[in-house]
């Protein structure tokens, strides 16, 4: 079974009509593109919570400055409460190994 955070996202997967692209609704009306030619990492809590999700290039090392860090934020019943990008921006210029060390607007 996958965890509650993984299951709403599979919920609420959904086709772009402008872009054609699949995108996951994640929080209020944000969305989070999903690309099929980037690659995905994905880290939780101890909890279960889904905490950070990191797209790339495919092949790009996690070392490398060519991420894009999503970090959610939980209340303390596990309700998500926020999205925030790493460096406040969404662009793929993050280090995922160092995603711990942004400022997440």
């Amino acid at each position: 079974m996958l965890p509650r955070d993984i299951q709403q996202l599979e919920r609420d997967k959904f086709i772009d009509d402008i872009s054609g692209k699949v995108a996951i609704r994640t929080y209020d009306t944000a969305l989070i593109e999903i690309n099929s030619s980037r690659s995905k990492l994905l880290e939780y809590d101890i909890s279960g919570h889904l905490i950070y999700v990191g797209a790339a290039t495919p092949g790009s090392a996690t070392s490398a400055t060519k991420w894009q860090i999503l970090k959610f934020t939980y209340d303390g019943g596990g309700n998500m409460t926020s999205q925030l990008w790493a460096a406040g921006s969404a662009a793929f210029d993050k280090i995922w190994d160092d995603k711990g060390n942004y400022q997440y607007s």
